[in-house]
């Protein structure tokens, strides 16, 4: 999401509201099937959503730390059970998912903004995140 942002030169913390919302526009996002059970078919994009869109992409960062840290000191203790890597798991996934829709919820929302270069990076992007998602299992 910061590299998205940062080329798009959108900074949630030091834009005024109207300044903010001259660069979003009323840029709408499309959610699809499993996002839509829980949020409408079509938002329209804001500040506050903006901020949803970046706290889901952090939330990942910090639960793939903490739970790394647990897993570490669960097996260095020796209290490793095999549901409790299945519980990681299911984390893991859940929260990485999250974390790759918004990039890519967000990329859909201004991709007609993006210099036309960006789409290789965001796809080499998709890519690494896929690969490394998936290596662990």
């Amino acid at each position: 999401m910061g590299l998205l942002q940062a080329y798009l030169k959108i900074n949630t913390s030091k834009l005024s509201p109207d300044a903010f919302r001259h660069n979003i526009r009323g840029r709408l996002i499309y959610n699809v099937f499993p996002v839509t059970l829980v949020q409408p078919r079509c938002v329209l994009l804001d500040q506050n959503h903006l901020e949803l869109l970046n706290f889901w992409t952090w939330r990942y960062v910090v639960i793939r730390l903490v739970c790394t840290v647990l897993m570490i000191a669960f097996q260095l203790c020796g209290m490793y059970p095999l549901w409790v890597n299945w519980v990681f798991f299911f984390i893991f996934n859940v929260s990485a998912s999250m974390a790759y829709y918004t990039a890519y919820a967000f990329y859909r929302a201004f991709v007609q903004d993006f210099p036309r270069s960006s789409y290789r990076g965001f796809r080499h992007f998709k890519w690494i995140f896929f690969v490394c998602f998936w290596q662990e299992g």
